[in-house]
């Protein structure tokens, strides 16, 4: 059985490297279920570090991932709710920041959660301005959100067999991404997405982030506004607007978002997730959604740091597809083969980033550029003749 598997997978994963979009593969329950038992490799069910629930099924849930030793973060809403706290939000910031953005001022955060949170995170729990900033800022995010103020069909969604069009979009928004619950987005493919890198002092605060911000001071002459680095997140989009039937979806990386909602049918699905071998899962009655942050600490702060160092081509770093926090991502649903189940499913995961040097040919009129290392006249540049000064 478990050879029949890999293959599966395997299948999987090079239909996936060809870039085309395609419906996912189909498993029956009783095939989830020896896949659940198996988990293709020995799996580890995470602690549970912490959970603040505000209303029925509007929850956040903290879990401790031994193998990486750090924090994935869950997050259940109800439609037409907005979740407790937003993706945008989540992105951002550490899990205990999550933590004290979501609890109540003055409530104390659980030892289990303090003992595996980095030293600043932990301070501004004692910090009331600090606590009441990160609230802020989440209840900024959760504003941007669209309302739904409709009721939610329980029965067969839009009448045409499928999912609820509002709930789709409800979906996409808790998601955080257009393309969650958007039949046109289905299919398996990598995406790139850019952002900018440069001296964000010298630009006036034009980047989406600072380049060298590091060892810039070691640059002669300075490093002007002019010189930018774009970075492309590379990354494995999953998408399944509206299905009915079991799924699992495989994919390698640093970082994954996977959420499941639940449009209809007769019960809870059941969603899965691993990551390495710590496996998760959760129960999404209908009307409902999970979605879940796992790597990374669940934040994804590769794109922050990328480019912190610029001497010697230190910016062309990236983020390799390899190294300690590269590993095999999975997701699957059970419970949703009967007449009438509809679900959603949606999987992003960050593969690597690659560097380029976008810099304009009249920085610096073009005698300077950034160095890649090899060609390296100083500490930063690679110079015409030989002079940087």
């Amino acid at each position: 059985m478990k050879s029949v598997l890999s293959a599966v997978i395997l299948l999987l994963i090079l239909f996936a490297d060809a870039g085309v979009a395609q419906e996912p593969s189909w498993i029956s329950d009783a095939e989830v279920s020896k896949v659940t038992e198996s988990g293709l490799s020995p799996t580890i069910e995470m602690e549970t570090l912490s959970r603040i629930e505000k209303s029925p099924g509007n929850y956040v849930i903290w879990l401790y991932d031994s193998d990486e030793d750090r924090i994935q973060i869950g997050v259940a809403a109800t439609f037409p709710n907005k979740p407790l706290v937003a993706t945008e939000f989540v992105r951002a910031h550490d899990p205990i920041e999550v933590f004290l953005a979501v609890a109540d001022l003055d409530e104390e955060v659980p030892e289990l959660l303090a003992s595996r949170a980095p030293r600043e995170a932990i301070q501004k729990s004692f910090d009331r301005r600090q606590r009441q900033i990160l609230k802020f800022t989440n209840e900024d995010d959760l504003a941007h959100l669209q309302d739904f103020n409709r009721v939610f069909d329980k029965g067969q969604g839009s009448g045409d067999g499928g999912c609820d069009p509002n709930f789709r979009g409800w979906v996409s928004s808790v998601f955080g991404s257009t393309t969650c619950g958007n039949p046109a987005a289905n299919g398996n493919v990598w995406i790139s997405t850019p952002v900018t890198y440069c001296n964000e002092e010298a630009s006036g605060g034009a980047c989406d982030y600072d380049l060298g911000v590091m060892d810039r001071d070691e640059c002669v002459p300075s490093l002007s506004f002019c010189f930018r680095v774009q970075g492309d997140i590379v990354s494995r989009r999953q998408r399944t607007a509206d299905f009915s039937g079991n799924i699992i979806q495989v994919a390698e990386g640093h970082w994954a978002h996977y959420g499941a909602a639940n449009c209809a049918g007769d019960g809870d699905i059941q969603f899965f997730t691993q990551r390495g071998n710590q496996e998760v899962s959760y129960s999404v009655p209908v009307g409902h959604m999970m979605h879940n942050f796992t790597g990374q600490g669940g934040v994804w702060r590769a794109p922050e740091h990328a480019a912190e160092e610029v001497t010697y081509g230190a910016w062309d770093d990236g983020i390799p597809a390899s190294g300690g926090s590269y590993k095999l991502n999975k997701a699957w649903f059970q419970g949703n083969g009967a007449a009438g189940d509809r679900a959603i499913y949606c999987g992003d995961i960050h593969n690597r980033q690659e560097m380029t040097d976008v810099t304009k040919n009249n920085c610096h009129n073009g005698e300077i550029i950034l160095c890649t290392g090899a060609d390296c006249d100083s500490a930063c540049y690679s110079c015409d003749e030989g002079g940087c000064g």
